[in-house]
C-alpha cells in the first residue's frame, strides 16, 4: 500500500511536471507561429519567422487565472493588461495554458490568443462547449481593459486554441458565429466572428506509426515535439531537417526535460501495471484453488451444507463447482 501511494504520488507529481513543461514548449514563439499560420486569417501566406515580430510581448503561460475578476489585473502587469486565470468558488482556480496578444496582419488592430492543450478529446466534457467558454472569458475580461462603459465597439477578436492529442485521425475545425438571415437583408452593424474556436486534432501515436510525416505541416511539427515515442535527439534531428525551425539552447532543455519526464511516466505506468497484474493472478490462483477444494468435496458426496460450514462456501460457488464438474 505504502509503495502503491508513493508511485501515485510520483506519477501525479511527474504529471504536472510535465504538464507545466508541455505549456512552455507550446508557449514557444516558433511552436505559436506555426500555429497563428494554420489557424488565424491573413497569415497563410507568411512564414512562420516573418509572424513571430506579430506576438506582442512574451506570451503568458499558465500564469493567468480565469475566473471572474481576476483575468485582469494578472496580464495588466505583464503584456499590456491580459489576464491567464479563472476560478469558480466550486472549482477552485482554472488558469489559462498560453495566452498573449498578436498583433493583426493588417497591423491595424490586435486579437487575444489562448491556446489550450488537451491530452484527450474525451475528457468527461463536450471541448467544443469548454473552448467557447474561455473564449467568452477572454471577451467579458476585456471590460475595463478593452473598452469602457458601452463602447461595445472596441472589443478585440478573441481565439480559443485547442490542440488535442490521441484522436482516431488528424484534423482541424474553426467555430464562429454565423449571421444568418431569417427575414428580409438588413446588415446589422458588429462582428459575427468576434469570438472563435479552433480545435486542432492530432492523431493517435504508436510505436510503429512514431512520426509518420503526413505533409501537413502543423500537424507534423506537433508530432514531433510531442511524441511519445521518439527520442530527444529523434526529435532535434527531424527539427533541425526543417526549414522553418530553429533548436536554440532553451528550447533543447525544455525538450529533454519534457522527455525525461516523459519516460519516468512510462516507467511509473508499467511498475504499476506489473504489480496489478501478479495482484490479478494471485487472485486468480486463489480462486482456482478454493473451487478446486469444493469440487473435490462434491466428489466425496459431502452435502452443500456440509461444504458451507467447512470452507464457508456460498451458494454460488457451489454452483459454479456443480457446473464445472458437468462440463468435465
Amino acid at each position: 500500500m505504502e509503495e502503491e501511494l508513493r508511485n501515485t504520488v510520483e506519477a501525479t507529481d511527474q504529471n504536472a511536471q510535465y504538464d507545466a513543461c508541455a505549456k512552455r514548449i507550446l508557449g514557444n514563439k516558433q511552436i505559436l507561429a506555426h500555429i497563428i499560420k494554420a489557424a488565424i486569417p491573413g497569415f497563410q501566406d507568411m512564414k512562420p519567422s516573418e509572424i513571430i515580430p506579430y506576438i506582442e510581448g512574451e506570451p503568458l503561460i499558465g500564469n493567468v487565472r480565469m475566473e471572474p475578476g481576476l483575468t485582469n489585473p494578472s496580464m495588466t502587469d505583464v503584456i499590456s493588461g491580459i489576464n491567464t486565470e479563472d476560478t469558480e468558488h466550486s472549482e477552485g482556480k482554472i488558469y489559462f495554458d498560453v495566452l498573449f496578444y498578436l498583433l493583426e496582419a493588417t497591423g491595424l488592430s490586435k486579437v487575444i490568443i489562448n491556446v489550450e492543450a488537451q491530452r484527450k478529446e474525451d475528457a468527461g466534457y463536450p471541448i467544443i462547449n469548454r473552448g467557447v467558454y474561455y473564449g467568452c472569458r477572454n471577451i467579458s475580461s476585456q471590460k475595463g481593459r478593452e473598452f469602457t462603459h458601452s463602447n461595445y465597439g472596441d472589443i478585440k477578436k478573441v481565439y480559443s486554441i485547442w490542440v488535442c492529442f490521441n484522436l482516431e485521425q488528424d484534423c482541424m475545425n474553426i467555430l464562429h458565429m454565423e449571421n444568418t438571415a431569417v427575414i428580409g437583408n438588413h446588415k446589422w452593424d458588429g462582428d459575427p466572428q468576434l469570438m472563435n474556436v479552433v480545435l486542432i486534432g492530432l492523431q493517435k501515436e504508436t510505436a510503429d506509426t512514431k512520426y509518420l510525416p503526413t505533409g501537413n505541416d502543423l500537424h507534423d511539427l506537433l508530432k514531433i515535439v510531442f511524441s511519445n515515442y521518439l527520442t530527444v535527439t529523434e526529435r532535434i534531428n527531424f527539427l533541425e531537417e526543417r526549414e522553418d525551425f530553429t533548436t536554440d539552447t532553451n528550447f533543447r532543455k525544455e525538450l529533454d526535460h519534457m522527455c525525461n519526464l516523459s519516460y519516468g511516466i512510462s516507467e511509473i505506468a508499467m511498475e504499476k501495471g506489473m504489480e496489478k497484474g501478479m495482484e490479478k493472478g494471485l487472485q486468480k490462483g486463489k480462486k482456482e484453488e478454493r473451487m478446486q477444494i469444493i469440487q473435490n468435496m462434491l466428489l466425496k458426496h459431502l452435502s452443500k451444507s456440509d461444504i458451507k460450514e467447512l470452507v464457508n462456501a456460498t451458494d454460488e460457488e457451489i454452483t459454479e463447482a456443480e457446473e464445472a464438474l458437468c462440463v468435465k
